[in-house]
């Protein structure tokens, strides 16, 4: 009996120490790898991330963890390579909850910025302290007993001026500390409510890729991961630049970036793509397109269909996103640009960094010359200015997308435009700015205004004159547009009377006439028409 306790004794030795060498197995081989972004290709609502990570891997089988990637990312797109002699097994992913000792680089210097001014804070406070009982000690001290002191009046009054004036300066330096302390103590909060948005985006969207290898021999190797990653995008943003209306315009195009992925992208090499990954590319189907009568519905259906409505969910909902514009100090000589059937790509050659959260980044991709033809617009019913115009020629071939732009006109900026490709029917029009070197004006002729009554109905005609002078030392081509009334109504009549050889769109009412102006040349046009409608009737918008 004795001799059989011992024999099941031994075994269960044997089994802890195998499991206990199995978990010690397992514990050694589940190694934790940081990587660094390397390429990050931007959609125009996603980004794909590629990160690089070198590892010893041992022989045998082994659990490889793969820090700093988002929980952001869509597992289904997630691709490992690897180099050398290694089987991959199989890739899963988990989320990381950060520890205080996991915190990036940029968590880092935060926090170290909140312990410095922490620091002077509590030195401003010692001397506070300092001073105050300086002060106590003073006011303690100050009586002076007669009968125990055999003081002079001038001693008397050399002490009473240094307690006034130690006092006095005791009172300036504690308010010189408080103003001192209340400036750091908001630079603390800031850094504070900082360091607080960014460790928790940071704890919400940090994950790890787990990597199942084989190796046939301990050995050094690189890795490459690939995912597409949620909470990245990208907007185009231009700069439109005329030194002179002789000469092609520069157009710059930038790519304004932003990403709230919760990792940080260090010296990466971005390429920013037209394509829209959400859209996909399965061509849709149609089905059968089923018609039949109106069937009636109780009144106690409809209130149920109410009721069982659907909330609205969160994809539902629109996304938007202010785009906060920084210069950036880079060449766009350094961007590959590539044309595919399906879309666009600018590679950039230079590397950037992007933090998570931080400030949307400006990058430029391409600056080329562009031909314009140059024209002054003139619509003297809403405005007494000319405006500059450029029509961009051949716009079809620039790749662009709508997205907002700068305007400079001979070095000063004009203000903001808008390209949209999307809209540009008869052609890309992109505003310079007023001219004020024309003149424009306009007026009513009475000799052309005229109402009178024939029958049962009543004869209004309206008559302008618009004048334009060229003060310039140049000649100007102009475009003026003005309109007459359209009826909406076959009891208003509108008869064009006048045009002065102006081109009239009948469905729009809009007039228009080209003419150049030579320099100190000026122009008259003149314009009437009439409107016939019922003597009992009004007429609004007139």
């Amino acid at each position: 009996m004795k001799a059989k306790l011992q024999q099941n004794f031994q075994l269960m030795l044997k089994i802890t120490f195998s499991l206990l060498s199995v978990l010690s197995t397992l514990f050694i081989r589940a190694e934790s790898i940081p990587t660094d972004a390397a390429e990050v290709t931007v959609f125009l609502n996603q980004a794909q991330v590629t990160r690089v990570a070198k590892a010893t891997v041992l022989k045998g089988s082994q659990t490889l963890v793969f820090q700093g990637v988002s929980n952001r990312l869509d597992q289904n797109t997630l691709q490992v390579r690897a180099k050398g002699n290694i089987v991959i097994l199989g890739v899963s992913f988990r989320n990381n909850y950060l520890n205080e000792e996991d915190l990036p680089e940029a968590l880092q210097d935060l926090k170290t910025q909140i312990e410095d001014v922490e620091a002077e804070i509590g030195l401003l406070d010692n001397d506070a302290a300092a001073l105050q009982a300086e002060s106590d000690l003073l006011s303690t001290n100050k009586a002076i007993k007669g009968d125990q002191s055999n003081l002079t009046v001038a001693q008397l009054q050399a002490m009473a001026n240094y307690f006034r004036n130690r006092t006095s300066q005791i009172g300036k330096e504690k308010i010189d500390i408080k103003r001192k302390r209340t400036v750091l103590q908001k630079d603390l909060q800031r850094l504070k409510k900082q360091f607080q948005d960014r460790s928790n985006l940071y704890r919400q969207n940090l994950g790890e890729i787990l990597v199942d290898v084989i190796a046939s021999e301990t050995a050094s190797s690189e890795f490459e991961l690939s995912y597409i990653v949620n909470g990245a995008s990208w907007r185009p943003s231009y700069d439109i630049r005329v030194e002179n209306i002789k000469q092609p315009a520069t157009l710059a195009y930038r790519a304004v970036v932003s990403q709230q992925t919760g990792e940080d992208w260090v010296d990466v090499k971005f390429t920013f793509s037209t394509r829209n990954p959400r859209i996909g590319g399965v061509k849709p189907e149609l089905y059968p397109w089923y018609i039949d009568f109106r069937q009636p519905i109780a009144q106690n259906m409809r209130m149920e269909k109410r009721t069982l409505a659907a909330p609205m969910t969160e994809s539902m909902m629109i996304d938007q996103e202010d785009i906060i514009l920084e210069e950036a100090e880079s060449l766009a000589d350094y961007v590959v640009v590539e044309n595919t059937e399906l879309n666009t790509e600018y590679k950039v050659e230079l590397p950037y960094s992007l933090a998570s959260g931080a400030k949307p980044l400006t990058v430029p991709i391409r600056d080329q010359q562009v031909e314009m033809n140059f024209n002054h617009f003139v619509v003297p019913k809403l405005s007494s200015y000319a405006y500059l115009t450029g029509k961009v020629e051949n716009w079809e071939n620039l790749d662009l997308i709508a997205g907002p732009a700068n305007v400079y006109f001979q070095g000063a900026y004009t203000g903001k435009s808008y390209l949209d490709p999307g809209q540009a029917q008869s052609g890309l029009f992109i505003s310079l700015g007023v001219d004020e070197g024309i003149k424009v004006a306009r007026k009513k002729v009475k000799d052309f205004t005229a109402r009178q009554t024939i029958g049962s109905n009543v004869k209004e005609t309206f008559g302008y004159e618009l004048v334009m002078r060229n003060n310039k030392k140049s000649r100007v081509d102009l475009v003026i547009e003005e309109q007459i009334p359209i009826s909406s109504n076959k009891s208003i009549m509108v008869d064009p009377q006048e045009l002065s050889e102006g081109n009239l769109v009948g469905k729009t009412g809009k007039i228009t006439w080209e003419r150049s102006l030579d320099p100190g040349q000026s122009l008259n046009l003149k314009y009437r028409f009439e409107v016939k409608y019922p003597k009992d009737e009004t007429i609004s918008g007139l």
